[in-house]
């Protein structure tokens, strides 16, 4: 069995060479960013944009579902409508006491149980959450269209 300090010297040895590679690693790295600055720079304008893009493909995108109730407005582009359910969190956990459920609100066996049969519950208020998708694969799924005739 090894002593304490032997351990110990052990630990320590193992520290510093971890300290030494971790900074190798670091060294490395931030020499490699600074030599791909631009292209580090222009793949984070490229995702923004492509997030700004997503955004207002999805709103037109709910524009055009609340304008025609079409789910499917156009290729790659879907409607998902899920439920939601706003509560008071008080008056839940009542109801869930009254029904001896719990001591403690669980959320999603209430709100399963809401779901199915919240109609008796006066607290509840369920509402259609609407998300507008976009196939991962647009430029497929584009490309596939315009071979569909019309």
């Amino acid at each position: 069995m090894r002593t304490l300090q032997e351990l110990t010297e052990k630990v320590m040895q193992a520290r510093t060479e971890t300290f030494e590679a971790k900074y190798v690693v670091t060294t490395s790295r931030d020499r490699w960013e600074e030599e791909h600055h631009t292209d580090i720079t222009r793949a984070k304008e490229c995702q923004e944009a492509q997030e700004c893009a997503e955004e207002e493909l999805r709103q037109a995108t709910l524009q055009a579902y609340e304008e025609t109730g079409n789910k499917a407005p156009g290729p790659g582009l879907g409607i998902r409508v899920i439920e939601a359910l706003e509560y008071d969190e008080h008056a839940a956990l009542l109801w869930a006491i009254q029904h001896e459920m719990a001591l403690a609100l669980d959320k999603k066996a209430f709100e399963k149980i809401a779901k199915a049969d919240g109609k008796s519950m006066s607290f509840l208020t369920k509402t259609a959450k609407v998300t507008a998708t976009i196939a991962t694969d647009l430029a497929t799924v584009l490309l596939e269209s315009e071979a569909v005739p019309t």
